[in-house]
């Protein structure tokens, strides 16, 4: 299947194949009392899947092994939803997957006991989740079967029925959660230029930059009412700030074109990294986005931002 045919699955793992969003992910949305079993320190993405080809439009997958604390390992599945309503047969659907991370241990030495598999399913379709999270509830037998019957619970992490404000994580996972979140609501093109605005903090750093590109190449392929000049007063108001803020910097730091240099990168820095990296597929260089001199003219509140407040990564409120 096609990137273009699966936006919502290649941006999920472009964002959590990094270990660094993995830990950040379970840490932040995993009870506190799993947490405390696990080492989240040693945790790795294995990057195996076992969602069926068939079904990776719909469903992503995110394989996670983590050493428990007082020995052993456990793994943690990750199942992200991306229809626009919840599945009822998804519990079905765990159990196979948990049973393949199983069986994929057995194959790489494994030795008794089993490792613990922890389910979570991220959802973020437009309907609340009314599923019952337990295998159990899918079967209807008398109490006497009760005992052959197999019987799980998963954590849910419905981001539709949390507001901004509930979306935990660091910068950088809030960003996609919040993407994720707001990608099928109407009023997206407004929202964009506050889910842009909390990269400022980590535009400069190479994972920042990476974000950025992802976030809009995401928006712009799945995004409902996002169209081509969304993108460009998108990507133009965040390299506009950057240069604001580099432009009066002491002649002893170093500056945005002392990292270019030192990069191989553009003379202008990471801002124009994302010019240069937005613009460029194949080795061919275009621009899609037409960025424009980020020193130019800012689009910067033509957007109305995020409702209510939220709030970026220094802490100020952004609206």
């Amino acid at each position: 299947m096609s990137d273009v045919a699966s936006p919502h699955d290649r941006y999920f793992r472009e964002t959590f194949s990094r270990a660094e969003a993995a830990r950040d992910l379970v840490s932040a949305y995993l009870p506190p009392e799993v947490v405390g079993c696990l080492d989240v320190g040693t945790l790795e993405v294995t990057g195996d899947t076992f969602v069926d080809p068939e079904l990776r439009l719909h469903v992503s997958d995110l394989v996670c092994r983590v050493a428990r604390r007082g020995g052993g390992e456990a793994y943690v599945y990750v199942l992200f939803e991306h229809k626009s309503r919840p599945d009822r047969w998804v519990a079905l659907q765990l159990l196979r997957y948990m049973t393949r991370v199983c069986e994929a241990a057995l194959r790489e030495g494994q030795k008794p006991p089993l490792p613990a598999v922890i389910p979570v399913v991220f959802y973020h379709g437009r309907a609340r989740w009314t599923v019952e999270r337990d295998f159990g509830a899918l079967v209807r037998a008398p109490e006497a079967l009760a005992p052959y019957v197999p019987d799980f619970q998963y954590v849910l992490v419905d981001l539709s029925a949390r507001s901004d404000e509930e979306i935990r994580g660091d910068v950088l996972v809030r960003v996609a959660l919040l993407a994720m979140r707001h990608v099928f609501a109407a009023d997206l093109p407004e929202r964009l230029a506050g889910i842009v605005r909390l990269l400022d903090t980590v535009v400069r750093t190479p994972s920042g930059l990476g974000a950025l590109e992802a976030l809009l190449r995401y928006i712009a392929s799945a995004g409902k009412g996002v169209g081509e000049q969304e993108v460009r007063d998108a990507v133009r108001e965040a390299l506009s700030r950057f240069a604001r803020r580099t432009r009066g910097r002491p002649s002893g730091s170093a500056s945005a074109g002392q990292e270019g240099g030192r990069s191989g990168g553009s003379p202008r820095g990471p801002a124009g990294a994302v010019r240069g990296r937005a613009g460029r597929r194949d080795g061919v260089r275009r621009d899609p986005i037409g960025c424009g001199d980020p020193a130019g003219p800012s689009s910067e509140g033509g957007h109305g931002g995020f409702h209510g407040g939220v709030r970026g990564g220094d802490g100020a409120e952004l609206r």
